[in-house]
């Protein structure tokens, strides 16, 4: 990010002397960066608040914990070793994305604030932390196959290129559409809607753990 990007918006009084403000956007770069920035803060903030998830991943993990005579089928176990899985990877892949467009787009700067940088350390301490309990506490009592760290990994790196290109380009469609380049943001938010489709060859992988 050169000088001029870095200080192409900035926040102004809202000229009645209020405490309103808006942003000024100076150039199409300065609008990309506002909004990368601004959609990755969000993302942490959206997977924050997905509560019941967390809820249900929790309230999983101590019945399987605590289970008594009735042991669960082999089922249930698959389904939640899944449900796990995929907790942690959207932390993990949300972690490694931030990371990437930090390096890329913000010459290393921190694209995240400081609240939200927070927020993701502590959920995705809370994640691992509830995977090594299924590690320990369930798939060792159970003869499931525990979530490995080289597993995880396989998985945010399948999807990292694709996370970062979908909000790149989506911070480039809403860039140019701010600047009324209609024509030119369309297919650059419909390019970034397709990336979010789950690709042919991984819809017809059979669901394994």
């Amino acid at each position: 990010m050169d000088a001029p990007a870095a200080a192409a918006w900035r926040l102004h009084a809202d000229g009645n002397g209020g405490s309103g403000a808006t942003i000024g956007l100076l150039d199409l770069e300065a609008a990309f960066m506002f909004y990368i920035a601004l959609d990755c803060n969000m993302e942490v903030l959206k997977l924050q608040a997905t509560h019941s998830e967390r809820a249900l991943v929790c309230l999983c993990l101590n019945r399987f914990k605590e289970a008594g005579e009735r042991l669960p089928e082999r089922w249930e176990l698959e389904a939640f070793r899944r449900l796990m899985k995929v907790f942690v990877v959207n932390w993990k892949l949300l972690e490694r994305s931030t990371a990437v467009i930090s390096n890329e787009y913000f010459d290393g700067m921190q694209v995240l604030w400081d609240d939200a940088e927070t927020a993701l350390v502590k959920e995705l301490a809370f994640a691992e932390s509830l995977c090594g309990e299924f590690n320990l506490r369930v798939a060792s009592r159970y003869g499931v196959d525990p979530i490995t760290r080289e597993e995880l990994q396989q998985c945010v790196t399948q999807a990292l290129s694709r996370n970062v290109e979908f909000a790149v380009k989506l911070a480039r469609g809403k860039a140019e559409f701010e600047f009324g380049n209609r024509y030119s943001a369309y297919p650059l938010i419909a390019e970034a809607m397709h990336l979010t489709e789950v690709p042919e060859d991984l819809k017809r992988q059979p669901a394994t753990t």
